[in-house]
């Protein structure tokens, strides 16, 4: 040790009838930076089609049937193959045909989401942004690396668990036996070094699987996990790194595969497609949907689309991403290190179309007893609206030792260090609860972390730092969660502080502050001001506190959507809030 500062699901067990209703669109006209290319200029395009999948719907069919994530995903997987295939047939014909008569041109059609990668003469792009089927042709941009800051030499200690490991509670889950074993991570980056000895190990190619579902690297073609910059080897070994007493990762039970498509040096530079791509290939490893074991439980990004190539909130990868994640993969965004500016995230991390999505990470420095928001740190809020609070959640992300090339270990700063604390935390609570859906898992770690900054949500800290042991209890019961918060300073007042999110679905976080002791209930009321379920009776202290409801009546069974109103009461004295449930 050196120191620098399968499971099979055949067909006949789904015998389901599902298919996932599509949401077309109209043509589109030809894009400006088409017309401003020259004649018989080659260019490569994302050809965006018409129709789409209303994914959210057919996962939630599949779900209420009562389907495993393993069928679940297959299910899914099968049906975007099948969908994209039948939508996209006519265009690609016409490519074919095009080839066939000598025009310059190769494309390469993806599932991960509707779209082509075409390269082709100016002319012929004109051509296929005309036709019906063509929702919009959009460039094919370069996708950069969110480069870290040198760390401080802070760690010097090679035996036991680094500081940023203990400031979200990994050790104690291991010592409860959850050290992610069991369950895969997976990371898009520079690449990784697969010979490092903290990480060899836990490759999966070295543990039965082959290469080409461990490993993908679409420039060079390796069949072993490379990386000429350090950058991936580095948050790969935060998420699961070991080498003997000498631990750096946060799941060191985990094994890890890995697609190097960011920065790979040379003249291999990374584009749009790249990634979608490396989302098509960790979705389905080995090819084939019958299969699960090959599909990760994370994937960590620590890229990102500077707001000079595209606008805030830009779509480009929202389909991909949700297809991804319907199919049971959680996924993590570094936050970008453009801080403190506000509203300063890359995309897609800045998306908020929903309370865990982009699930976006910030960093903070465990090293100091305070937890102070690094620097660096972009911030929020989410430039799709200028208002949602961004990021979701913060982790150790200041001077973080973890492996490097070569054997070595380096101290790093950037929310690219954060990033995969958050991913290796999500790999332990697959461990805890193998089923545990993506957006479970998301709001564990968000309604659980430790409030820093700020009372509250905030544009530096989002939810807080998250603590994985506070995560797993909410997995288990996710009813009641008492306010996890850094200040000793009692509430002035008793009030309720509002739901988030609202409308929701299925789950809602409560947080109220009562100033004296006393016995306080909360419960949750229909339009009729009948009860439908008491969230919380009991004697309590002053200080700050949050309940979940996740929209479930007293008997268990979920209710309705609608308008629902919650009472909170301490004493005589009682405060009322309003929330929507959507289904």
């Amino acid at each position: 040790m050196k120191s620098a500062k399968i499971l099979l699901f055949p067909l006949l067990i789904v015998a389901l009838s599902f298919s996932i209703p599509q949401r077309s669109r109209g043509a589109t006209s030809v894009p400006d930076f088409i017309s401003e290319l020259e004649p018989g200029e080659i260019a490569t395009v994302l050809v965006s089609l018409s129709d789409r999948e209303e994914v959210f719907s057919f996962k939630s069919k599949l779900i209420a049937s009562g389907l495993t994530r393993a069928l679940i995903h297959r299910e899914i997987v099968i049906a975007l193959k099948r969908s994209c295939s039948g939508s996209q047939s006519r265009l690609i014909d016409y490519l074919r045909e095009r080839q066939r008569l000598g025009f310059e041109i190769d494309y390469r059609p993806f599932w991960i989401s509707n779209t082509i990668s075409v390269r082709a003469p100016k002319e012929e792009l004109q051509r296929i942004a005309t036709l019906p089927e063509v929702e919009g042709l959009f460039p094919d941009l370069p996708i950069t690396l969110i480069e870290p800051l040198l760390g401080d030499n802070y760690s010097k200690i090679t035996t036991g668990p680094e500081s940023g490991l203990k400031a979200i509670g990994a050790p104690e889950a291991w010592e409860q036996g959850y050290t992610g074993a069991g369950q895969l991570v997976c990371s898009f980056d520079t690449g990784v070094d697969g010979n490092h000895p903290a990480l060899s190990s836990r490759f999966r190619g070295n543990n039965g699987a082959s290469p080409e579902a461990s490993w993908f690297d679409p420039y060079t073609n390796t069949d072993h996990p490379k990386d000429r910059n350090g950058h991936g080897t580095h948050t790969m070994g935060i998420m699961c790194g070991a080498e003997g007493a000498d631990t750096v990762g946060v799941a060191i039970g985990a094994e890890w595969i890995a697609a190097g498509v960011v920065d790979r040096g040379g003249k291999m530079e990374t584009t749009i497609s790249d990634i979608l791509s490396a989302f098509e290939w960790a979705v389905d490893p080995d090819g084939d949907p019958e299969t699960f074991d090959d599909v990760p439980d994370v994937i960590s990004n620590s890229w990102g689309v500077p707001l000079s190539y595209l606008p805030a909130c830009d779509q480009t990868f929202w389909e991909a991403i949700d297809n991804v994640e319907a199919c049971g993969v959680v996924v993590i965004f570094a936050a970008g290190n453009e801080g403190p500016q506000a509203q300063s995230l890359r995309t897609p991390a800045d998306r908020a179309t929903s309370p865990t999505n982009s699930f976006a990470v910030g960093a903070i420095d465990a090293h100091k007893p305070d937890y102070p928001i690094a620097y660096f740190s972009s911030r929020g809020p989410s430039g799709c609206d200028g208002i949602t609070i961004k990021p979701e959640a913060t982790a150790p992300g200041y001077s973080i030792r973890s492996c490097f090339l070569d054997g070595e270990y380096l101290n790093l700063s950037g929310t690219s260090m954060a990033a995969p604390h958050v991913a290796g935390a999500v790999a332990i609570l697959r461990q805890f609860k193998p089923e545990a859906t993506v957006e479970e898992i998301k709001t564990a770690l968000m309604v659980t972390a430790l409030d820093l900054g700020p009372t509250g949500e905030d544009n530096s800290y989002g939810w807080g730092l998250i603590d994985i042991l506070r995560a797993m209890e909410f997995l288990v019961n996710p009813s009641i969660v008492t306010f996890n918060s850094s200040s000793q300073e009692f509430p002035k007042n008793f009030s309720l502080l509002g739901n988030y999110p609202n409308p929701f679905n299925p789950c809602t976080r409560i947080a109220y502050s009562i100033n004296e002791p006393g016995v306080v209930t909360l419960e949750v009321l229909n339009l009729l001001g009948e009860k439908v379920t008491l969230l919380e009776s009991g004697y309590k202290y002053p200080g700050q506190y949050a309940t979940i409801w996740n929209s479930e009546n007293n008997g268990g069974d979920r209710v309705s959507s609608g308008l629902y109103f919650y009472r909170l009461k301490l004493g005589e004295e009682y405060r009322l809030g309003r929330m929507t449930l959507v289904r």
